[in-house]
C-alpha cells in the first residue's frame, strides 16, 4: 500500500502513477507477473479496488462514486468478511453489500458484535480511518520455569508451549503479528526481536521463535517469554506474494476448533514434548478473564465434564 500526497491525490495523476507501477513490473520483472491496482480515498477501498478488475486491472474509486460503486460486490469481497462474519451479518438481515451500505453505524456494530462494524460504515464512504481495529499493540506470555524444565531444552519446550497459546489468542482476536520477541531470564539473560511477514499460524511463528531461541546466549534459565507486536487486524493485512504455505492459517484455525470441541491439547505441535500441560492461565493483577484453549479449560470437576480435575503440572488426576 502507498499513501498518495499532494497533487498525487488528483484522480488522473493517481491513475498515471498506478499505470507507471504496472509498467515497471511488466518490464523489469516480466510479463508473466501481472498485478491489479486499486486507487481510492482510503487503504480499505484501495484493497477492494484490486478485486474489481482482474487480472491486470486498474480501478480508481472516487469519493463522489461511493458507496454506490460497491453494490455489485459480494459480502466476502470486502476485507474482513469471511464465511463466519458473513453468517453473522446474514443473521441480522444483511445478505448483500447494498444492505450493508444501507445499514446504520449502530446496526452494523450490533451485527458484527464490535466497533469494527461501525467503522465499516465510514470506510465504505471513503473516510480515512486508522485500520488498527484493536487497542492492543502487543500480545505475549511469560512463565517461570518449573525446576525440571530449567535446562536449555526444557526451557525451549515451555517457550514453544507459550508460543502455541499466544498464536491461538492471535487467531481468536483476528489479529496478525509482524514482529516477534523472545527472551530468557537467567544468569545471564538474553532477549531478541525480529520482524516477520504478517502471520498468525502456529507453524510459521513457531519456526521463527525456535530460530530466535537458538541464537540466545544465557545460562541457568529461570523464565521464558514470547511477545508478538506490530499487530494488525485481518482487514489491513495483505498476504505475502511469496508465501509458500497459505494453507497454514486454515490448518491452525482447524486445530483451534478441534481443541475447543474435544479439549485443550487434543491437537498440539509435536515439539512441545512434555511441556504441553505447563503454563496454564492464572488470574494476574488487573486481569479479569482467562483465555480458554479448549473445551473444559479452566473448569473444575463435573463442570468440565469429568469426574476428576487433571493437574496441569503433573498430568495426574486429583
Amino acid at each position: 500500500q502507498f499513501r498518495l500526497l499532494g497533487n498525487e491525490r488528483d484522480p488522473e495523476q493517481a491513475r498515471v502513477i498506478a499505470q507507471r507501477m504496472k509498467t515497471v513490473i511488466a518490464t523489469d520483472v516480466g510479463e508473466a507477473l501481472r498485478c491489479s491496482v486499486g486507487v481510492a480515498p482510503n487503504a480499505f477501498l484501495a484493497k477492494v479496488g484490486t478485486e474489481l478488475q482482474k487480472p491486470d486491472g486498474l480501478v480508481v474509486l472516487e469519493a463522489r462514486d461511493l458507496p454506490n460503486a460497491l453494490t455489485r460486490l459480494k459480502l466476502t469481497d470486502l476485507p474482513g468478511i469471511n464465511k463466519k462474519m458473513r453468517a453473522r451479518l446474514q443473521a441480522h438481515g444483511i445478505f448483500h453489500v447494498r444492505e450493508l451500505i444501507e445499514a446504520t453505524p449502530t446496526e452494523l456494530r450490533q451485527a458484527c458484535g464490535s466497533v469494527v462494524g461501525e467503522r465499516w460504515w465510514y470506510l465504505l464512504r471513503g473516510y480515512e480511518l486508522d485500520l488498527k481495529e484493536n487497542e492492543r499493540q502487543s500480545l505475549g506470555h511469560s512463565h517461570v520455569l518449573p525446576p525440571e524444565f530449567r535446562t536449555r531444552e526444557g526451557a525451549k519446550q515451555v517457550l514453544l508451549r507459550l508460543t502455541q497459546k499466544a498464536a491461538a489468542r492471535l487467531r481468536s482476536q483476528g489479529l496478525y503479528a509482524q514482529a516477534v520477541s523472545v527472551a530468557v531470564k537467567g544468569q545471564p539473560s538474553d532477549e531478541r526481536r525480529q520482524k516477520i511477514p504478517a502471520a498468525q499460524d502456529s507453524v510459521s511463528i513457531t519456526q521463527v521463535v525456535s530460530a530466535i531461541y537458538d541464537q540466545l546466549q544465557f545460562a541457568q534459565p529461570l523464565t521464558v517469554y514470547v511477545k508478538f507486536s506490530d499487530l494488525r487486524a485481518a482487514a489491513s493485512v495483505t498476504p505475502s506474494l511469496f508465501d509458500c504455505h497459505p494453507e497454514w492459517d486454515q490448518m491452525s484455525q482447524a486445530v483451534d476448533r478441534l481443541n475447543q470441541k474435544f479439549g485443550k491439547n487434543a491437537v498440539y505441535l509435536a515439539g512441545l514434548g512434555q511441556a504441553k500441560s505447563t503454563a496454564s492461565e492464572k488470574i494476574a493483577f488487573n486481569k479479569t478473564w482467562l483465555f480458554p484453549e479448549g473445551k473444559g479449560d479452566h473448569q473444575w470437576g463435573e463442570e468440565a465434564g469429568e469426574a476428576d480435575w487433571i493437574n496441569p503440572r503433573t498430568g495426574r488426576s486429583v
